[in-house]
């Protein structure tokens, strides 16, 4: 990331601004401030760039952090909701269980009452 910053900033190679040289005193001093009021201004512009970049990635890692927060939240339902399923057959089981005991007491009791009298 900070390669990125550094690549997208105005380097000494590409300075917009020239320092002219004036032919009297007060053009000179003219000359100098006109050259460093370019300056401020392309220093203002590169720190400006700059807050840009860390906005976009602190509003990239804000959206990230929401997707991440989601996908937690989502994993939470689904372990709820196995744990629930996990729940129900485990009384699925029992229910079934005790169906098959009763069956197994009908059945034999029919078998008393057919054969047994």
């Amino acid at each position: 990331m900070t390669a990125l910053v550094f690549s997208q900033l105005p380097s000494v190679g590409h300075s917009y601004c020239y320092q002219g040289t004036g032919f009297d005193f007060a053009s000179a001093v003219n000359k100098s401030l006109d050259y460093l009021l370019c300056l401020h201004n392309e220093q203002a512009n590169s720190l400006n760039e700059q807050a840009r970049i860390i906005n976009g990635n602190s509003d990239l890692i804000s959206q990230n952090a929401r997707i991440f927060n989601d996908a937690m939240d989502r994993q939470s339902n689904i372990k709820r909701a196995l744990d629930s399923l996990t729940f129900l057959v485990t009384e699925m089981d029992r229910d079934q269980s005790r169906l098959r005991n009763t069956l197994e007491d009908l059945e034999a009791r029919i078998s008393e009452l057919e054969y047994g009298r």
